[in-house]
């Protein structure tokens, strides 16, 4: 008799553990988290100066190779939202590119504090490591250069990207 009453008392403490795991689940979940906001250096940011850190740990490239870059200045020149300035001193906010591990990353900094506000990053699938490659030089040339190819497409997305997050913010004050 003892044994069962155990028995059924921890069945009616799993129950209510349950169901007020599932309450609790369901109340938080009925109010939708608000978009944390957006740094409003971001939002009123015209002057940018890009800094080009993709050759840091980059054993695709070339110092004279410059595609990633190229591909991201580009991409942010014809956004017509910024305006490319020559020197950090000169900008409002600094666009730190960079490869990284499996991609490349963009992290937005405020020249005047030194601060990150924001990074972004796209990662590329490359298809295997460099060790799978043939050791011929044809192949492992032209492999290089759709890595190449892969890794400007994003950081071209990359200002895609920041785009769209800047468009949905509010009106900076």
């Amino acid at each position: 008799m003892l044994r069962s009453f155990g028995h059924y008392s921890a069945i009616t403490i799993l129950v209510l553990s349950i169901t007020s795991v599932g309450a609790f689940s369901q109340s938080n979940s009925a109010a939708p988290i608000p978009a944390a906001p957006i740094p409003v250096q971001m939002i009123n940011g015209k002057n940018v100066f890009i800094a080009n850190l993709t050759g840091e740990d980059d054993m695709f490239m070339s110092v004279t190779e410059q595609p990633y870059y190229n591909a991201f200045y580009a991409a942010v020149k014809n956004s017509g939202r910024y305006h490319l300035v020559s020197t950090p001193e000169e900008a409002d906010l600094v666009f730190q590119l960079r490869t990284i591990k499996g991609g490349v990353e963009l992290t937005v900094i405020d020249p005047h504090s030194n601060i990150a506000l924001w990074s972004i990053s796209h990662e590329v699938v490359i298809g295997g490591s460099l060790s799978a490659v043939p050791k011929k030089p044809a192949s492992v040339s032209a492999a290089l250069a759709a890595v190449q190819k892969d890794l400007a497409s994003a950081s071209a997305a990359l200002a895609v990207d920041l785009q769209k997050l800047i468009a949905s913010a509010p009106p900076g004050k």
